[in-house]
């Protein structure tokens, strides 16, 4: 819950990062939703399953832009992303 506070009202100046937009909570189930902009991509392995990236310089184009983003959470908002795989 500490984290999901962290994000209300705030919006990522980077566009490296995506944007949060709401979060609800089902007591009942004991679940939280995080509405977040949807990134259709996948993961870095998903390219490379379907063959997206070929080249070496396109995943490392796709690892630099995580790294920034990383970078701005950590520079800029003070925040650490404590789950990155």
């Amino acid at each position: 819950v500490r984290e999901l506070r962290a994000l209300y009202g705030t919006t990522s100046q980077s566009q490296y990062v995506v944007d949060f937009y709401d979060a609800f909570v089902n007591p009942i189930e004991g679940t939280v939703s995080v509405l977040m902009e949807y990134m259709d991509g996948g993961s870095l392995q998903d390219c490379v399953d379907r063959g997206d990236c070929t080249h070496e310089t396109v995943l490392a184009n796709v690892a630099w832009r995580v790294l920034m983003g990383l970078d701005y959470l950590h520079a800029k908002r003070r925040r650490i992303h404590r789950d990155i795989k």
